[in-house]
């Protein structure tokens, strides 16, 4: 069956877990934090990163299609 464009873009649409500007931090997710980047600066920020007291998330390092498809991609720390 077809798709119309915006049936296609609203499949492709997935939860990053980001919840924007939360209350309580401890409610959202006390061990962690997601920041999402432009692919273009990921590699500086990942370096920005170097000698910091934190743990990123191996498989938040993976780039996939969604998120060359987006131009972004979400870290998890």
């Amino acid at each position: 069956a077809d798709l119309s464009e915006k049936e296609f873009l609203d499949n492709q649409t997935s939860d990053d877990g980001i919840t924007p500007q939360p209350k309580d931090f401890t409610e959202v997710s006390p061990e962690a934090i997601a920041v999402k980047v432009k692919l273009d600066n990921a590699t500086d920020f990942l370096k920005s990163l170097k000698g910091q007291d934190v743990e990123v998330t191996l498989a938040s390092l993976s780039v996939g299609c969604d998120a060359l498809r987006a131009g972004e991609q979400t870290v998890n720390m």
